[in-house]
């Protein structure tokens, strides 16, 4: 199985010095804000919550803030930046058919441009070309393209990204409004503090420079670019959009659990489930969810979880108290049973 990420880094020390860059006004918000924001909202009961439609719900790829330094996101390749200090951005990028290679090609402040081409089971560029002259037509030698700007968890999920400190970006989710409208800002966040050109004292202020989907779907790259005087680097991080929108689900459905409010949780745990059927925490917390909200089916959804975990499962259900309303069911007691003895 794909790991949920894939953290890779790009340098570059070309550079012409420009003029240390302020942060716009509407520029991204920062990361505490957001969590302010969700920590302010009241948790919904159980009868204010909509039911949640369990079908695909595909849809365009949102993304708050759209605008950033390098112009609007999803970034056009081509496009320009909207900070006329920024001496180095994305010219383009792209994925293979496969989805399993990422390319990003910047500009290298006027020289020729610098492509690097990531693979998603790797740490590390397998290839880097310093004097690219016409990337556009290179990538399309290469049989690679920008991708889909539509993804299957678009009316569901519109994903978030905001400064988190100096030398950090996060990426988060919001979830639809019929599914709670939860904000989860700190899904991911990729970080500059390991830089080979920054000093920790550096006021970096990265923004997220491209976000792309592979032709397939079912990966992302998320980039991020933060400059200082005349040195500039990137930082890539390849996701599953299975398991993105799988953690969305179910950080919403803790969240819900955590509020009391097991029916609402119970259906953000099934829609965690199903996009992700392989992962034994989802229909486990499924079960938990629905032994606390007095549900029937907490046995079935227990029975994938083990299927999928084996006695692990079984002794994390033995000493959890989201059970103790099941405990005593003959089937409840059977099926732990079952479970131990394989």
């Amino acid at each position: 199985m794909r790991s949920m990420l894939l953290f890779l880094s790009l340098g570059l020390l070309a550079c012409t010095p420009s003029s240390p860059r302020k942060r716009p006004a509407d520029n991204a918000p920062e990361v505490d804000d957001l969590l302010a924001q969700a920590d302010a909202e009241d948790p919904l009961t159980d009868d204010a919550r909509p039911a949640i439609d369990l079908g695909t719900r595909a849809g365009p790829l949102r993304i708050t803030p759209r605008k950033t330094e390098e112009g609007l996101l999803p970034h056009e390749p081509g496009s320009m930046p909207s900070d006329p200090t920024m001496g180095s951005h994305a010219l383009t990028f792209g994925w293979d058919p496969t989805g399993q290679r990422f390319v990003l090609c910047f500009d290298n402040c006027g020289d020729y441009p610098f492509c690097s081409m990531y693979p998603v089971d790797e740490d590390t560029p397998i290839f880097e070309a310093s004097e690219v002259y016409d990337p556009l037509l290179w990538l399309d030698q290469l049989g690679f393209t920008v991708g889909p700007t539509h993804w299957a968890h678009g009316a569901d999920i519109e994903l978030t990204w905001a400064e988190a400190g100096p030398q950090s970006v996060a990426f988060g989710a919001k979830l639809a409004d019929d599914l709670g409208g939860d904000l989860l800002p700190r899904q991911i966040v990729l970080d500059f503090s390991d830089s080979d050109y920054f000093e920790p004292e550096d006021l970096i202020l990265p923004h997220a420079e491209a976000i792309s989907l592979s032709a397939d779907g079912t990966m992302l790259a998320l980039v991020v670019h933060a400059q200082w005087g005349h040195q500039s680097e990137y930082r890539v991080a390849l996701i599953s959009t299975q398991e993105f929108a799988a953690e969305a689900y179910n950080s919403a459905g803790l969240r819900h659990l955590r509020a009391d409010a097991p029916r609402a949780a119970a259906g953000l745990f099934e829609r965690a489930a199903s996009v992700a059927p392989k992962q034994w925490k989802y229909p486990y917390n499924l079960a938990c969810a629905r032994a606390r909200a007095g549900a029937s089916k907490v046995e079935e959804a227990l029975a994938r979880a083990i299927e999928l975990g084996g006695t692990t499962v079984v002794k994390k259900a033995l000493r959890d108290r989201d059970f103790d309303s099941v405990r005593k069911r003959p089937a409840f007691v059977e099926l732990l049973a079952d479970g131990a003895s394989k």
